[in-house]
């Protein structure tokens, strides 16, 4: 992508190169520039709320961002817990070894929602540099139906779950995506990986850099039985990988593990094309992805089910408007299913198109 700014009084803003008109711009709005071809530009404007569509080219200018202040480092997480500052209990909450309560314990585990949404880490913090800015977007959108970034869970039948998506280590003997997060964090930064985990005997196993699922090594014991997961049941790990959530490059890897699902059904054909053909607004992504999350068994399934719904055929030549008409099919066969809370999940994706923060504009989303 690239600034640039509008240089006439007035630019009329299209759906498509030659299209129809959607709206217009005034002279000194700041965009975002995308694609060009034959002298139109695909542009998504800076200022909320965010538009999408086509302008003629020779009316913008680029711009060269002013340098950015050098930020504040990021805070330090927590103090770590050690023989001389263990984690306690007291009171039915999991007290911190600074004295403080974070956590409550439930059916011999302990919880915490957490405190720090993605949105609001993301206001202070850049993603990593390899996310684009699409792929943020939707994350972003979809957090809403799921965690907290230092959010913690060791009462269910996983064991451990935590972190933005909730990832756990697996049911008794099975593995888990949360050993695959962890082994981001310990290829992208060692450091934080040795702060959080490592000084503590956890380790991983994971068959490759691109693993989804694998398995946690406790002091070289791989913890693939139940009767060996139940130890993560204890305060002192739910303390720990609460304090992870706290560290800055651990959330920057929550961020970057979410989005790298997409990768594992953009592709999936559903009606005998994949489905980033079908789908290629930021809106549509998300709601696969939201479905994703809770029921992956469904995708690409519940879409190919609202596809017949509307007898659709090839989307080669689809606008926003064939793209809106899918969505809302999707939408309904996602309330058929036994997905969680489809329709307030929906809704709240739909929240995020109108605050300006998710565009459902056809092609807005980029891989």
């Amino acid at each position: 992508m690239t600034a640039g700014v509008v240089a006439v009084k007035s630019l009329n803003l299209r759906d498509a190169p030659s299209g129809a008109l959607v709206g217009s711009l005034d002279k000194g709005d700041g965009v975002e520039m995308f694609e060009s071809k034959a002298g139109w530009t695909r542009i998504a404007t800076l200022k909320a709320p965010v538009r999408t569509g086509w302008v003629a080219s020779q009316y913008l200018s680029q711009t060269v961002a002013a340098p950015t202040p050098a930020a504040p480092p990021p805070a330090a997480p927590p103090m770590p817990d050690d023989p001389a500052h263990p984690v306690t209990v007291a009171g039915g909450k999991a007290i911190t070894p600074d004295g403080r309560a974070f956590a409550s314990a439930s059916k011999g585990g302990f919880y915490t929602i957490g405190r720090t949404s993605l949105a609001g880490w993301l206001a202070g913090n850049p993603p990593p540099a390899d996310l684009k800015p699409s792929a943020v977007r939707v994350v972003r959108a979809i957090s809403a139906n799921e965690g907290l970034l230092e959010a913690v869970n060791s009462y269910d039948n996983s064991y451990m779950s935590f972190g933005l998506f909730q990832w756990t280590c697996g049911p008794a003997g099975d593995p888990g995506e949360l050993p695959a997060l962890l082994a981001r964090l310990k290829a992208a930064s060692p450091a934080a990986f040795q702060d959080c985990f490592g000084r503590h005997g956890l380790d991983v196993r994971v068959s490759g850099p691109t693993a989804v699922t694998g398995y946690l090594v406790l002091n070289g014991v791989v913890l693939n039985t139940a009767a060996r997961k139940v130890q993560l049941r204890g305060a002192a790990w739910a303390y720990r990988f609460w304090r992870a959530g706290h560290h800055h490059d651990m959330r920057a890897c929550e961020l970057s593990f979410a989005a790298s699902r997409m990768a594992r059904f953009l592709d999936a054909k559903a009606a005998g094309i994949p489905v980033r053909r079908w789908l290629t607004s930021e809106q549509g992504v998300a709601l696969v992805l939201d479905e994703h999350v809770n029921r992956p068994g469904h995708v690409p399934g519940t879409l190919q089910a609202a596809i017949a719904k509307l007898g659709a055929h090839d989307p080669v030549n689809w606008t926003t408007v064939d793209e809106a008409r899918l969505i809302a099919a999707y939408v309904l066969a996602r309330k058929a299913t036994n997905m969680t809370d489809p329709l307030r999940r929906a809704e709240r994706i739909a929240e995020a198109v109108h605050q300006g923060t998710l565009s459902d504009d056809r092609g807005s989303f980029q891989a």
